[in-house]
Order: structure tokens, then sequence, then C-alpha cells
């Protein structure tokens, strides 16, 4: 047994809350280290089969008990490395929902190994490609009664609320519902969004009332045998007739009341890749042809776009280069979800590859404390930020280096920007462009960061600037992003 030195390990900064153990990186690996009392516990986990099936069902990353120790635990375990991490703010629809299954599916897959899970939250989730996979090892517990399904009422908490509230076109609260996901919705505030008319009450007599109502349904469940009784019924039907209060109580009419919510109308930059997108096949066009040939010459092994919407570049990318890992991110839901949807119907044909989704707004992530920022966890040998500069500076009034600094922010190498020397024009009437919008301006502001390789038009309103990141970093780009990341903390 090799002894690990503590001089070379990162422990993770979100693995504090563990009574198990600590997560720790070393050496481009991840590792788990189990304290002394959770030991007995977490072998018998190993030795009863329930890790290697979740595993099996793509349920959990491979897991096992290395050969390496580290002072203060018992033994270390190795878990697959999952390479790029996205939190719950920066999923989409489907993406939460798909957390929300996942879980489900884990639950009832560990109780028929006579184990259950303590941990439902979405933090427990990670992304592999499209697969989402429960990562807790320390939330692993013997379950007295496995027949009886419990992690019901948690789940619709954590996951059917802010997707139903989600659904009905309140994006903005569920999004915020989710942000805060390490907390649960509380039950009065819940209630005071199912029943509006009642808030004239007061929030006290609403909180008892939510009370009451959570204490009569769960005598209702009881009564029903935690949702035993409902076998008989279809799930359709028990769904359409009966509260989320009594379906939660079982998996199936949950999975089932999960699976109907449907994700809301699309935003208006949503549908900017699908005239190049027909039933699953995408046609490329000359630009692209050219971005694509220039990235493959740069001999990288991951990039990441910036506004990518639906993500037809990034697939062009994963079909025609040699690149490993693929992030593309967009601050438009709905367009991420699209591509989130793709890569997940052609799981097998892109499994060669690290394709990861993420809704995000680069200028102004979102983002918690001890939360890695994402441009530290996005960042690639190469960025492209294709089509976006024009609006940041035009619309948002973004001043021109912050927009290049925060783009640079998410290389180590390559940088691949477009110029909009037409601005905001629609290809119709004459551009309205500022006196202060220009060529030049926007070339010594691209050379504060990178040291320019070629500069091409590709098309009427498109001039990519091919640039490799500078070793000094300006002031400004330090300042201002951080600046960025404290309004969010």
């Amino acid at each position: 047994m090799s002894s690990i030195p503590e001089s070379e390990i990162s422990f993770s900064e979100i693995s504090l809350i563990d009574s198990v153990g600590r997560l720790f990186f070393w050496r481009d690996k991840i590792y788990r280290g189990i304290y002394p009392e959770a030991a007995e516990n977490v072998r018998q986990l190993f030795a009863s089969g329930c890790l290697d099936e979740l595993t099996r069902q793509n349920l959990f990353p491979s897991s096992r008990i290395s050969a390496h120790s580290l002072r203060g635990f018992s033994f270390v375990v190795e878990h697959e490395l999952i390479p790029v991490v996205t939190y719950p703010h920066e999923w989409s629809f489907d993406m939460f929902r798909d957390a929300a299954l996942v879980i489900l599916k884990v639950v009832e897959t560990a109780a028929r190994f006579g184990w259950d899970i303590q941990d439902c939250g979405p933090y427990n989730v990670l992304f592999r490609n499209s697969v989402p996979l429960y990562v807790d090892l320390g939330s692993f517990r013997p379950k007295p009664k496995p027949r009886i399904f419990d992690k019901g009422p948690d789940l619709v908490r954590l996951f059917w609320r802010p997707l139903a509230i989600w659904s009905s076109g309140d994006s903005f609260l569920a999004q915020r519902i989710i942000s805060s996901a390490h907390v649960m919705m509380p039950d009065v505030s819940w209630w005071h969004y199912r029943h509006p008319l009642l808030r004239r009450l007061g929030r006290p007599l609403n909180a008892r009332l939510a009370r009451l109502s959570a204490k009569w349904w769960r005598r209702v469940a009881r009564w029903l045998g935690h949702g035993r009784a409902l076998a008989w019924l279809s799930p359709s039907l028990a769904t359409r007739l009966l509260p989320i209060e009594i379906t939660t109580r079982s998996p199936d009419l949950l999975r089932h009341s999960l699976a109907g919510l449907r994700p809301p109308a699309s935003s208006p930059w949503a549908d900017y890749h699908s005239e190049y997108l027909h039933d699953g096949e995408f046609r490329s066009t000359p630009r692209f042809d050219r971005i694509v040939e220039i990235v493959r010459s740069l001999d990288c092994a991951s990039a990441v776009e910036l506004a990518g919407n639906q993500g037809l570049l990034a697939l062009l990318l994963a079909r025609q280069t040699g690149l490993k890992k693929i992030i593309c991110t967009d601050s438009s839901e709905s367009a991420i979800n699209r591509f989130y949807l793709y890569c997940r119907a052609h799981a097998l044909e892109l499994e060669s590859h690290e394709i990861q989704a993420a809704v995000l707004d680069f200028m102004l992530p979102k983002t918690a404390s001890r939360l890695a920022l994402p441009a530290r966890r996005f960042r690639s040998d190469v960025v492209l930020a294709l089509a976006v500069t024009h609006h940041l500076l035009l619309t948002q009034n973004f001043p021109i280096s912050d927009v290049l600094g925060a783009i640079a922010s998410y290389t180590r190498r390559h940088a691949l920007i477009e110029f909009m020397p037409l601005g905001l024009w629609d290809g119709t009437r004459p551009p309205l462009i500022p006196e202060w919008y220009t060529q030049s301006r926007f070339e010594h502001a691209f050379a504060e960061y990178f040291d320019i390789d070629r500069v091409e038009k590709l098309e009427a309103n498109r001039i990519l600037y091919v640039g490799r990141l500078k070793n000094s970093i300006p002031v400004r780009r330090r300042e201002s992003t951080r600046h960025a990341e404290l309004a969010y903390l």
C-alpha cells in the first residue's frame, strides 16, 4: 500500500458536510478518504454488489477501494473522474428532470440491495456527456424497510416543484429556486405559490395551513400503504386524478408525473440554428467549414464555445476534428436544452467525445460560495465566441476590454472571436453604428489579451480574429472578472 503525500493533494471545496469521508484530487484523479467510523459501512456497501449494479446501469461512476492510503483515513476510494462539472443552475429543463429521474432510479435499485440514500439533492448529480450520474458515496445507508418508498416528498420539494413552476412558464422563479437547491423549497413557500388567494390570511396562518396539509397527506399515504394501494391504477389516470402529495408515494407514479411536465416555450434566440438541423441531421455552412478547418489546424484537445446556441458548431467540431472534450454554452436555456436532447438521442454516435452542455451567461455567471467559477471549470485549449460581441457591446453596453477579458478567461491557448463590422445590421436597413464601434478599436482590445495569428473576413458582417493567449494578464481583466464574480456571491 502506497501512502499519498498530503502536500500533493487538494481537497474538494464543496465536500465538507460528509460524515463518511472527504473528496480530494491527486495526480489528475479523484479520491475519497473514508473516516474510521464509516469504514465498515462503506466496505459492506462495496461487498453488497449495490455499487456494481448502479455502475452497470450508468447510474453511478465506477469506483473501487484503492491500494493508496492517506493519513487520518481508514482507506481511500478512487472514483471515475467526471471531466466537466456543471451545477444545477447551469442545467436546462430536461437536464434537471433527468437528474431527478436518475436519483429515483438509484433509490429503487439501492433498495433491492438493502440500501438507501440520505441526500437526494441535485448537487449530488454530475453529467458525463448527456448521462446524469449520482455521485455521493457518503449518502448510502442500510435501509431498515426496503419495501417502503419514502423519498418521494424530498424529490417533490427538490425537483418536481421547481419543474412544475418552470413548466408553467415562470422560468425566472424556477431557476432561482434551483440556484438555492442546497435547501429544499419550504412547504409554506409552495403553499403561497399554489394558493395565491390565501396570502391575504397572512404568513403565520398560511404556515399553519401548510403544516396541517402536509400532516393530512402523510396520514393518507400511510392509509394507502405508502402508494402500494395505487398499484392497480394506470400511471396516466392516477397522475390526472390524484394530487402530487399522493402520487409521490409511488415511484412509478412519481416518475410519470415528472415525465409529464413539459418545458416552456422557446426563447427568441433558441431557433437560431434550427434551419441547419433537420430530423437529427445537420448541414454546415462555408463559414462554419472554415472555422472547423482553423480549429483542426490548432492541434487542440478541448474547446469551449460561448454563446453556442443549439450547438451546431460544437457538433461539427465533434465530427470533423480530433477534439476530445467540447463544451457548448449559451445563456438561452431553451437553446441548450435542444443541444442536450440531440446529444442524448445520439449518445452512441458521440460517445468517443466528452461533450457537455451548460446554460451560461459568461459575462455575468451565476455562482455561489465554494462553487468553482465556470471559467475555471470550462477552461479549454481553445475558446470560440462567434456573433456575440456586437450584442454585448451595442445592446448590453459592456466595455469592449471587459468582454474580451471575460472570453480570454475561458482559454488556455487559443481564441476565435468574431467582430461584426456592421453591428446589429439585419441585412435590410442601413446599419446604425456608433462612432466608437470600429474594427481598429476591437483589434486594439483583442491585442490586450491575445497575440493575433490571423484575421479573416468570413461574411459581409463577420470578421474572424484568431489569437494565442498572452502570458501576461492585464490588471483590468482580473479586476473586471472579480467584480462579475462578486455580483452573484
